[in-house]
């Protein structure tokens, strides 16, 4: 068990999580990076097309923790 802010979380939990904000990540990349019309080939991407994957990942495993879904119980 690790011990995150004052609370022990076992490390198969954690290695869940990584694995799934990495999937979320990467699918969500791939997506951006072959499904959206708006890029056109030799541009720059801006800051918020950047972010996306990391925010989309973020949001997903906030939302999947905040329903409990990671409970072992």
């Amino acid at each position: 068990m690790i011990r995150f802010f004052r609370h022990y979380v076992p490390l198969s939990m954690l290695l869940l999580v990584v694995l799934e904000f990495a999937l979320f990540f990467f699918a969500s990349q791939y997506a951006a990076n072959n499904f959206d019309n708006r890029l056109v080939f030799g541009t720059v991407p801006t800051l918020a097309s950047t972010l996306r994957p990391w925010l989309f990942a973020l949001l997903m495993v906030l939302v999947i923790s905040l329903f409990g879904l990671y409970d072992w119980e």
